[in-house]
């Protein structure tokens, strides 16, 4: 998370490839009023994602530096911190899980994925098709990739560089 505080990472989420990936997100979440923002780090996307498709929604991550800032940041939502991935299933259900920008970072996405769906019936996930250079990350996607990683579940990927979209329901 050193990077993305140090570069103030967030700030670039009104580029226009951002401000994209957020309309994706949002349109994709037809329905519902529930929603988790897993890897919401400091709040921001969390809190532009309840601007632009209002319900009640909850960050997670697995930094707890993270959720201390993100409650300080946006004391209006609630933020959880996740020590691990099965901490997923403590918080309840919901309509939909968001991973915007998540699964390149984890060490195990299948067991991430598998997590999210348990909770909720449609995970939104989006992630670069290209290399951005970032050092956190684990892994790139390529479609192929992302259609074994969603084996099992209905999944809808489109391609709009420099990210990939998906929408998966189990």
């Amino acid at each position: 998370m050193g990077h993305w505080t140090e570069k103030r990472l967030w700030e670039s989420n009104d580029k226009a490839h951002h401000v994209k990936r957020f309309k994706f997100i949002a349109s994709a979440l037809n329905g519902g009023e529930r929603f988790l923002d897993v890897g919401c780090a400091f709040g921001h996307s969390t809190a532009k994602l309840a601007a632009m498709k209002p319900g009640r929604w909850e960050g997670c991550d697995f930094s707890e530096r993270g959720i201390e800032e993100a409650r300080k940041n946006f004391p209006a939502l609630v933020f959880n911190f996740c020590e691990h991935v099965e901490s997923l299933n403590a918080l309840g259900e919901f309509d939909a899980v968001v991973m915007s920008e998540v699964l390149e970072h984890v060490e195990d996405d299948k067991a991430l994925v598998e997590a999210a769906l348990q909770i909720a019936p449609t995970l939104i996930v989006t992630t670069p098709c290209k290399d951005v250079g970032d050092p956190g990350h684990r892994r790139l996607y390529t479609r192929a990739s992302l259609e074994a990683l969603f084996a099992g579940h209905a999944v809808a990927i489109h391609e709009d560089k420099p990210f990939f979209f998906a929408k998966v329901t189990r």
